[in-house]
């Protein structure tokens, strides 16, 4: 409900959007410049746009950038809490619009958006072969793949995004699912070769992952590499 208020003082500041970008932007900065919760208003009615409008969403986006004067950490902050509170209330337009602004704040680098990508990780269910999780696990598994050299900048991304997709990967079996079973199995041996001692901290559940899809080739040579040739994987690491 606040975000939707929030979307109403946008609206009515911008005419409905109809305003030219310069004078869009003119009318959200006279506005958030009166203070902190001006500012919060702003954000949130945009963060509102975007996930309720998916045609407006770059503009919003783009918007929503320029008023900025916290990094984005209003709109961060909310978007985490919400994916970890409500995704499972959310129906298919938003749930698409936080994977696509997950994306954008990642291309931007914008901080916390890691926690955001470890939050939709964490929504992708084990043993559930659904439409909507399945949507997901290729949603997300997409988004890890095109930003992997942005996530790596992260231990912690890194950890729970292998741990998620190695999890995932025995639920795939069916002929209907091979496609993305190979790009789950593609992104996680490309994660541990170039990221092992991230990886690592996954501990026991690692090894225990590992021996239960060891029946596919690329994990099996990872597999090997771990008990014969371990400074393959980290120059520290002794198996």
């Amino acid at each position: 409900q606040r975000l939707e208020k929030c979307h109403h003082i946008v609206h009515g500041l911008t005419a409905g959007f109809t305003l030219s970008e310069r004078e869009t932007n003119d009318a959200l900065q006279a506005y958030v410049c009166k203070g902190t919760p001006q500012h919060d208003e702003v954000q949130l009615g945009l963060l509102y746009s975007i996930l309720t409008d998916p045609k407006a969403a770059p503009k919003s986006y783009r918007e929503m950038t320029l008023v900025s004067r916290d990094g984005l950490g209003k709109v961060v902050n909310l978007t985490n809490q919400m994916i970890y509170e409500k995704w499972i209330r959310f129906n298919d337009t938003p749930r698409k619009q936080i994977v696509w602004l997950a994306k954008e704040m990642a291309r931007s680098d914008v901080t916390g958006a890691d926690v955001t990508c470890q939050q939709l990780c964490r929504q992708i269910a084990g043993g559930d072969v659904s439409p909507k999780n399945i949507w997901l696990t290729e949603a997300v598994l997409d988004f890890v793949t095109e930003y992997r050299s942005w996530i790596q900048k992260s231990p912690a991304t890194i950890s729970i995004a292998l741990y998620t997709f190695l999890r995932v990967i025995e639920d795939h079996n069916a002929a209907e699912f091979a496609v993305l079973r190979q790009k789950e199995v593609t992104f996680c041996v490309l994660l541990m070769r170039e990221k092992w001692a991230d990886c690592m901290v996954i501990g026991r559940d690692l090894a225990r992952l590992l021996q239960n899809i060891a029946r596919i080739p690329e994990i099996e040579r990872v597999w090997l590499d771990i008990v014969q040739n371990p400074t393959t994987l980290h120059s520290t690491f002794t198996g």
